[in-house]
């Protein structure tokens, strides 16, 4: 079979970002094909060589997707792309875009809502669901380069520390708190440090609670891990949260990378630290 990917997401949550980096690598980038269409493009496909990937509306991805599984030709892939109103709100003012539904009546916020509900809609059909609030470019780069960064079928996870009173990653699947650990950032020499730093590895370390956090963690994920894989899935998403998301949940979040990189591939994402 030949391998074919949809990618649709609401406006601004991320899918220009997607399409450069699959452009990167080597993938030929297809907007907007309506359903009418469809038929056509999947034959010229199969009998192309190009790697290709095709954008579409949220309003055409459930017909199109649809019809693309149904094609036995074809391996299709859907990943929906989605984030929350606030900050697509804040995203479209930044740049001062226009919303593709503004033209058609809808106000700002109305268009914002709906493409929110429709991508929210479509989730039982993805086989990847992102959710990009709070996730820096960067680091959706990476993410994305991750579940494109080999041809096997090795699972890929993504490990990410966040900060309780920032809120929870939209599209963790499973969540750890590290909040039982002492907290580093009361210590004056550590407060303005990171888990990423020596000084704040060894507080944790020196800790027993630490060490007995990180065994149920690990014992729990080679359960959680071992059956993702044998049901095929190729993609999981990790979070692991302290208050700030500064010190326990990077400390912990590295630990899992380097325990079970070797097996799967891992990144780390540590969403609070901006400049890191």
């Amino acid at each position: 079979m030949k391998d074919l990917l949809i990618i649709s997401g609401a406006s601004g949550a991320g899918n220009s970002t997607a399409s450069r980096v699959l452009e990167e690598k080597g993938y030929r980038v297809v907007e907007n094909i309506t359903p009418g269409m469809m038929k056509a493009y999947m034959d010229d496909l199969y009998a192309s060589n190009e790697k290709q990937i095709l954008t579409v509306s949220p309003y055409d991805a459930e017909e199109i997707v649809t019809m693309a599984k149904a094609d036995k030709r074809f391996d299709t892939e859907f990943i929906a792309i989605n984030c929350g109103k606030h900050e697509l709100m804040m995203r479209f003012r930044v740049t001062h875009h226009i919303h593709p539904l503004e033209p058609k009546g809808y106000t700002l916020e109305k268009a914002i809502d709906s493409d929110i509900a429709k991508i929210f809609s479509l989730r039982p059909l993805a086989d990847q669901y992102i959710d990009t609030t709070g996730v820096a470019t960067r680091d959706f780069r990476r993410i994305l380069k991750l579940l494109f960064a080999s041809e096997d079928k090795k699972m890929k996870i993504v490990f990410t520390s966040f900060g309780y009173k920032f809120g929870l990653p939209r599209d963790a699947e499973v969540v750890f708190d590290t909040r039982t650990i002492p907290n580093p950032f009361w210590d004056k020499d550590l407060k303005d440090l990171t888990g990423n730093d020596e000084p704040v590895i060894k507080f944790l370390e020196d800790r027993p609670e630490t060490r007995l956090l990180m065994k149920y963690m690990t014992e729990y994920l080679d359960y959680y891990l071992e059956e993702c894989a044998a049901d095929q899935k190729s993609f999981c998403n990790i979070a692991i949260g302290c208050t700030g998301g500064q010190h326990r949940s990077v400390y912990f979040v590295n630990k899992l990378v380097e325990a079970y990189g070797k097996k799967y591939e891992c990144v780390a994402i540590h969403r609070e630290l901006a400049d890191e």
